[in-house]
């Protein structure tokens, strides 16, 4: 596992000052290396550790340095979601008419790149700026069409999520029977997602426990195999000295 794999796992825990120092140790390493794509990659995760930190003026600084690095190389998955980022970003910091003008923007090179998992995102953050900007039915349109692609590619988590906050629009704008129909939804895909999780943990810990096992009957041979090394060794010897006796 590498320094930045380490450092997404921080991430995804919640261990952001953590994270955040495996990241800088990678930076360091990668541009000493060239690197270019993993560097990318790098300064891509300090946006979004700093963006999970609050601390939007770092996040902008790395985001920026990642976008420009993307355009010289002519990376344009990178340039889209370093762009996609920075929307994201001054969404944070409420500040809704840049973040949408990013947004669009990453919208339109993913859609370009067929990147269909990263579309989705971008919808859902489009309609949560216009959620937060008191728009309603603007994040309506938004969230349905994420939630359409999300099915698409197949992405549960995400599905649930955006057919809940589906839901709780539509019980803003006196829809009830329909914003029933997306929580029952929401909650019917998030205990899959759940049923899943039990799933692949039981896996695990069988799988686990077999690997104990083995190391457990492996550990048994070994030992009976001294043992019948040792006696094959000491009756060697006794017959040995009765030969001599005789």
């Amino acid at each position: 596992m590498t320094v930045n794999n380490i450092a997404s796992v921080y991430y995804r825990l919640g261990h952001y000052e953590t994270a955040l120092d495996y990241t800088h140790q990678a930076l360091s390493w990668l541009e000493h290396e060239g690197q270019e794509q993993e560097l990318l990659a790098t300064l891509e995760n300090m946006g979004r550790i700093y963006l999970a930190m609050q601390r939007y003026d770092e996040a902008l600084e790395y985001l920026s340095k990642a976008l420009s690095r993307a355009y010289r190389n002519g990376a344009e998955y990178n340039i889209a979601m370093a762009i996609f980022l920075i929307g994201k970003v001054h969404r944070a910091r409420g500040d809704s008419a840049t973040a949408l003008s990013y947004l669009a923007m990453a919208l339109t090179l993913f859609r370009k790149l067929n990147a269909q998992s990263e579309v989705s995102y971008v919808l859902d953050a489009i309609a949560e700026c216009y959620r937060l900007h008191n728009a309603p039915r603007r994040a309506l349109r938004y969230y349905k069409q994420a939630i359409e692609v999300a099915r698409q590619t197949q992405s549960t988590l995400l599905e649930a999520e955006l057919a809940e906050n589906v839901s709780q629009i539509l019980e803003q704008l006196g829809h009830y029977q329909t914003a029933l129909v997306f929580f029952r939804r929401s909650t019917e895909l998030r205990r899959r997602i759940l049923a899943d999780d039990a799933q692949k943990l039981i896996a695990v810990m069988e799988t686990r426990h077999k690997i104990q096992q083995e190391a457990r009957e492996k550990e048994i041979y070994r030992l009976r195999s001294v043992e019948l090394a040792n006696a094959l060794s000491e009756l060697q010897e006794k017959t040995t000295a009765l030969q001599s006796a005789y």
